[in-house]
């Protein structure tokens, strides 16, 4: 691997990211962290302390897309990668204070702080995409071959010929006014603000604009997106060029579609030769994933942005479940989409306040109102099933209810009810099904943002040795925040 491109396939492989695929990624990611080994004593001192604290990042996301693997295949000993991977991303942050490159200090903590906090494979893509964004300063290596070894600089004969080196360009991006995540999501028929900021060490000689554009399996005319063009004259005056235009989708897509991909290619060009043209390489967002919805043609999401995403990567994960019919999976979107609208109203309206008593048949009623108002009929309520009596069903999915009034740790207190729908889905044959905890202990802190509160559940079956079965499961658990304080409550 050429000593530029390790971070053209670590990017890669971040932007590409889903958890079925962590084996593979996991494998990919090894060639980049043996390069960054190869690369440190070439180094500066300073540079070589920003690329270690880089490489044990790079290793720590490798062991926790081997943990994944591991677990997808069941094995006895999978937590061990978790271990190494958390090992890994201390180390890293240990290293930040020797680091003399500010963007990458600030940059990297909630790296470290989200891999410390990893208890389910679900928070790997947010782990991808926040490890994506990690500035990487420039690393300047001294040779006479730019793909071979470093050898003593030796002065430049008029006779020499003019090798002009592979061109990067550095652009980062952001959707009305935040970082563009992978996948995007956006509205169908509605026009978003684009910006970049854009980063090109060197221009070729002759070359006096830069011009980005997109390539895409979608038609032309499902896509609108501004032509990305800056000047030499603007680089001349500042090392990063800032760049606005715009981003519109006029037609939706399924929820149950892939997201559309769109690649992005750069090249300098010259008004005086139009016959020139240098590809540059891209780093940073150089292919973007985004899934358009048409609330009219597919009013399934939860309506709340972040919610969402939770939302889409919890069906990337389940999407290629052995066995999982596409209709049953259409209910499980459209039933969890309705819980987690109320997840959000519950957040922005503090429905559940500190003081009032809720008993669990008074949290199975608001929620089913809610959804019979957002699912219509086919929402049914206590129907006895499996040997007990649930608390909601739609179509061919389960939700079960609860109220915990004692445990707040998040993991033990799903950990105590994970079983209950898990049976009830398994007396339909169903794969999927959905616990919604309404949290009602002690709150002595703030509580987090409501995505923290979506997870994806794999519970062990009987009979099957810890191992997953031929058609396995998956609960989607919520956990909705209540007995809130006011704001005022915390301040001393």
């Amino acid at each position: 691997m050429k000593h530029f491109q390790w971070r053209i396939a670590l990017l890669s492989a971040l932007s590409e990211f889903q958890v079925t695929r962590a084996g593979e990624i996991a494998k990919a990611l090894g060639p980049v962290i043996t390069t960054l080994e190869e690369i440190a004593p070439l180094l500066a001192d300073e540079e070589g302390r920003a690329l270690e604290v880089i490489r044990e990042l790079g290793t720590a996301f490798r062991c926790l897309c081997d943990w994944a693997a591991a677990r997808r295949s069941a094995e006895a000993n999978a937590v061990r990668y978790l271990d190494a991977a958390k090992e890994h991303a201390s180390a890293a942050a240990k290293q930040l204070a020797q680091v003399a490159f500010p963007a990458l200090r600030d940059a990297v903590g909630p790296v470290t702080e989200a891999i410390a906090a990893t208890t389910e494979t679900s928070s790997l893509p947010d782990i991808a995409r926040l490890l994506s964004c990690v500035p990487v300063p420039p690393f300047l290596i001294l040779c006479e071959n730019p793909f071979g070894k470093p050898t003593e600089a030796k002065e430049a004969t008029p006779s020499s010929p003019v090798i002009e080196l592979p061109f990067v360009v550095r652009v980062m991006l952001t959707l009305d006014g935040r970082p563009w995540a992978n996948p995007q999501m956006l509205r169908a028929g509605t026009v978003y603000d684009l910006k970049a900021k854009i980063t090109a060490p060197a221009w070729p000689s002759g070359s006096d604009r830069l011009v980005l554009d997109f390539i895409s399996t979608l038609p032309p005319e499902h896509r609108r997106v501004s032509l990305i063009e800056v000047f030499r004259s603007h680089a001349d005056s500042e090392a990063e060029i800032a760049w606005s235009g715009h981003i519109e989708f006029p037609v939706g897509q399924s929820v149950l579609a892939e997201p559309a991909l769109l690649q992005m290619r750069a090249n300098f060009l010259s008004a005086a030769d139009a016959t020139f043209a240098k590809t540059a390489t891209i780093i940073g967002y150089h292919k973007l994933r985004v899934r358009v919805s048409d609330p009219k043609a597919t009013p399934l999401l939860s309506k709340f942005r972040m919610l969402d995403q939770r939302l889409v990567a919890i069906v990337d994960e389940v999407r290629d479940l052995p066995g999982l019919g596409q209709e049953h999976l259409g209910d499980f979107i459209e039933l969890l989409s309705a819980i987690l609208n109320y997840m959000g109203i519950c957040a922005q309206q503090a429905l559940y306040r500190a003081g009032s008593k809720i008993l669990e048949k008074d949290f199975q009623r608001d929620l089913l109102v809610h959804l019979r108002g957002q699912l219509g009929e086919d929402v049914q309520e206590a129907p006895k099933l499996g040997g007990g009596i649930t608390d909601i069903r739609y179509r061919s999915v389960i939700a079960e209810l609860k109220v915990e009034k004692d445990i707040a740790d998040r993991e033990e207190m799903l950990q105590a009810y994970q079983n209950q729908p898990t049976q009830y889905s398994g007396a339909t044959g169903a794969q999927l099904g959905i616990l919604c905890v309404l949290d009602l202990t002690e709150k002595t802190l703030p509580p987090a943002p409501p995505q923290n509160n979506v997870q994806l559940l794999t519970p062990t079956l009987h009979g099957f040795g810890g191992t997953q079965p031929p058609f396995p499961v998956r609960i989607a658990a919520v956990v909705i925040d209540g007995n809130i304080r006011k704001p005022s409550d915390y301040s001393r």
